[in-house]
């Protein structure tokens, strides 16, 4: 359970790709999003045109949209499925079905999801971490170490494209607090509470709100905030 926790420490951070524009059949689904009773009006439109065999690839992609939304990950996942089977090269379509699997306990599929996605879009660098969470789901920390040092590279690889000095500045903490944050959750998971604490410890000299997700259940982010407002 903690390193089911652990993964979806960051699952909200990666909400993001299931945000992406629906298409001109339901440009609204921005709306559903926050609304159940449209959002199951929308799942039941799609079906429909599904079911009578007049629909795009990306129906599918739609309502798993839909179904995320209503946190019904195993059928997001199904729809998801089946739009890769038609559309191979979407990396965004991956990247969701890992963010599904890893939210359904499909570990395996979880990483080969991630994985390619990441082939498709290498220099994404949410992709990632989004890898570096189904590795660590799979219990390979290593890898999910070399995935997060690749994030961490390419994240920071921006930096020469910004003007600004506050944003630079912006960009290289929220990448080292990140870097901290996820280290300290690793070396929970190992075992390794000294380190764990000192990794959290540096957390504290970043003015970065890491935690504001609805993720109040996660064993591991409430260790790893514990530590953070008591060290």
């Amino acid at each position: 359970m903690v390193i089911v926790g652990l993964l979806l420490l960051v699952g909200m951070l990666l909400v993001k790709y299931v945000l992406w524009s629906a298409g001109k059949e339901f440009d609204d689904l921005s709306q559903a999003a926050n609304d159940p009773e449209v959002r199951h009006e929308k799942i039941k439109e799609i079906s429909e045109m599904i079911n009578s065999g007049r629909f795009k690839p990306r129906a599918y992609l739609q309502r798993s949209h839909l179904y995320f939304f209503d946190a019904d990950y195993n059928s997001a996942a199904m729809d998801l499925r089946l739009y890769l089977e038609l559309v191979r090269d979407d990396s965004e379509g991956w990247a969701e079905l890992a963010e599904c699997c890893i939210r359904t306990g499909s570990s395996e599929e979880a990483q080969n999801a991630a994985v390619r996605a990441v082939e498709l879009d290498p220099k994404y660098s949410d992709y990632r971490l989004l890898l570096a969470r189904a590795r660590l789901f799979n219990g390979d920390n290593e890898k999910a170490r070399d995935e997060l040092d690749a994030w961490r590279e390419i994240s920071l690889e921006k930096i020469p494209l910004l003007k600004e000095e506050e944003i630079i500045k912006r960009v290289q903490d929220q990448t080292a607090a990140w870097m901290n944050l996820y280290g300290a959750a690793i070396s929970l998971v190992e075992g390794r509470k000294d380190v764990a604490r000192s990794l959290t410890e540096k957390l504290r000299g970043f003015d970065i709100d890491l935690y504001s997700y609805d993720l109040e259940n996660d064993p591991v982010l409430k260790a790893v905030r514990e530590m953070k407002n008591n060290v």
